[in-house]
C-alpha cells in the first residue's frame, strides 16, 4: 500500500532517503483496493500453479498406469504368436507324418492355427496355414495305389476347404485368400457351392475316376485357372455355377474320355477360355446353358468325343470358336435358342466324320455364323437339319 501510494504521489521512497509519501486522504481508498486487487490475483497465480502441478502428477500417474497396461498387453501377445508358431510347427510335423490318422489330426491342427492367427488380426500368418494345406493336395498322389487312409484326408481336407469358401460374409472366410492347386491330382471331392473371389489354380492339376464338382460354385471378380489340366475318365460338374466378373481359364487342357459339364451354368459378364483345349474322347457339356453376357472362346482341337449346348439359351455376349478344328466327334445345337449371342463358327475347319447339329432350336432371332453361309444351301450329310436355316420348333426323325 506504502508503494501504491509512493507511486501515486510521484515520490522515489524509498529509495535515496526521499521521506514518507504524502497521500490524500480522499486517495488512500482507492489505493487499498488496487492492493487487495493486486493480492488476489497473485493468490489466484498460486492456486493455478498448484491445480497445474496436481494435473500433471496426474497425468503422469495415468501414464506409467498406461505403460504397465500396454507391457502386460505386449507380453501376453508374445506369448501368443509364441505359442501359434508352436502349434504351426507341430501340425506342419503331423502332416508329414507316416501314419494316415496323424496327418489327419495336422489338417485339423492346421486349420485351428489359421483361425488363431485371424483371432489375432494377422491375416498373412493365416494364409500361410492355408498355402500349407494347399501344399499337402499338391504332393504326389496315384490315385490306383494309394491308401484309403490317404484318400480319407485328402477328401476331409476338401470337405473342410468347401466349408471355408462357403460364406464371403463368414469372418474365418477363405473366399479372398489366392488358393494354388498347381499339379495336384483329384480323384474325388466336391466344392459346390464354393465362392471364388481371388486367383484358384488348378494348372497341370489331373481330374481322375469322380473328378470334381463345383456345382452352384460362384466364380466372381476372380480368376480360375485350369491351364494345361487333364481330364481323365470321370465327370468335373459346373452344373448350374454361374461366372460373372472374372476369368475361367482353361486353356491348352487336354480332355481324355473325361467329361468337363456346365450344364445349366450362367455367364455374365465373363470371360470363358477353352484355347487351345484339345478332346480326344469324352467332351464339353453345356447343356441348358445360359450365355447373357462376357465372351466364351474355343480354339479346339476335336479328335473325338463331343461338344454339346442343346437346350442352351444364347441372349447376350459372345461365343466364338475362332480356327477351331474337328476331325471327328459331334457338335450339338439342339433346341437352343438363339436370341442375342454372338455365335460365330465361320473360321472352324470341319473334317470328315465331324457333325454339327443344329435340329429344332426354341428360337432363331440371332442364327449363328457358320461355314457353308446363312441361306437355303445344300449341306453336307454330316450337318443336320439338310435345309437351312432349320425350321424353330420342327420335329426331326434324326432327333431320335
Amino acid at each position: 500500500m506504502v508503494l501504491f501510494a509512493d507511486l501515486l504521489s510521484g515520490s522515489t521512497w524509498p529509495f535515496g532517503g526521499a521521506s514518507w509519501p504524502a497521500v490524500e486522504p480522499a486517495k488512500w481508498y482507492d489505493i487499498s483496493r488496487s492492493a487487495i486487487a493486486m493480492v488476489g490475483l497473485v493468490g489466484l497465480g498460486g492456486g493455478a500453479i498448484i491445480a497445474y502441478r496436481r494435473q500433471r502428477v496426474t497425468e503422469y500417474r495415468q501414464d506409467l498406469e498406461q505403460q504397465r497396461h500396454d507391457f502386460e498387453v505386449n507380453k501376453y501377445s508374445d506369448s501368443g504368436s509364441a505359442d501359434l508358431h508352436a502349434r504351426f510347427e507341430s501340425a506342419a510335423e503331423q502332416l508329414g507324418h507316416e501314419k494316415a490318422a496323424v496327418r489327419l489330426a495336422g489338417v485339423y491342427s492346421m486349420v485351428a492355427v489359421s483361425e488363431g492367427w485371424l483371432a489375432r488380426g494377422d491375416k498373412r500368418q493365416q494364409r500361410v496355414c492355408v498355402d500349407v494345406l494347399c501344399a499337402y493336395l499338391r504332393m504326389p498322389y496315384d490315385p490306383d495305389t494309394a491308401s484309403q487312409g490317404e484318400k480319407e484326408v485328402r477328401l476331409t481336407l476338401l470337405s473342410i476347404l468347401r466349408q471355408k469358401l462357403l460364406s464371403e460374409e463368414d469372418p474365418a472366410t477363405w473366399c479372398r485368400i489366392p488358393l494354388d492347386f498347381t499339379g495336384a491330382t483329384f480323384d474325388g471331392g466336391s466344392l459346390s457351392g464354393a465362392r471364388f473371389f481371388s486367383t484358384v489354380k488348378f494348372d497341370s492339376a489331373k481330374f481322375a475316376g469322380n473328378g470334381l464338382s463345383f456345382d452352384a460354385a460362384t466364380f466372381l471378380a476372380g480368376q480360375v485357372s485350369f491351364a494345361r489340366a487333364r481330364f481323365i475318365e470321370g465327370t468335373v460338374s459346373f452344373s448350374k455355377a454361374k461366372f460373372s466378373g472374372g476369368f475361367v481359364d482353361f486353356g491348352s487342357a487336354a480332355l481324355r474320355g473325361g467329361v468337363v459339364s456346365f450344364h445349366g451354368a450362367e455367364l455374365k459378364s465373363e470371360r470363358l477360355s477353352f484355347m487351345r483345349t484339345s478332346i480326344d474322347g469324352g467332351g464339353i457339356e453345356f447343356t441348358q446353358m445360359q450365355f447373357l453376357g462376357g465372351r466364351a472362346e474355343f480354339r479346339l482341337l476335336h479328335d473325338r468325343g463331343f461338344v454339346t449346348f442343346d437346350e442352351a439359351t444364347f441372349a447376350g455376349g459372345e461365343v466364338d470358336f475362332d480356327s477351331s478344328k474337328f476331325q471327328g466327334g459331334s457338335i450339338r445345337f439342339r433346341d437352343s435358342a438363339f436370341n442375342g449371342t454372338s455365335v460365330d463358327l465361320s473360321k472352324v475347319i470341319i473334317r470328315e466324320g465331324s457333325q454339327f447339329d443344329f435340329e429344332r432350336p426354341s428360337s432363331w432371332n440371332v442364327p449363328p455364323i457358320v461355314p457353308w453361309g446363312d441361306g437355303p444351301v445344300s449341306l453336307r450329310s454330316d450337318v443336320y437339319p439338310e435345309v437351312w436355316p432349320p425350321v424353330v420348333g420342327s420335329f426331326s426323325p434324326s432327333q431320335s
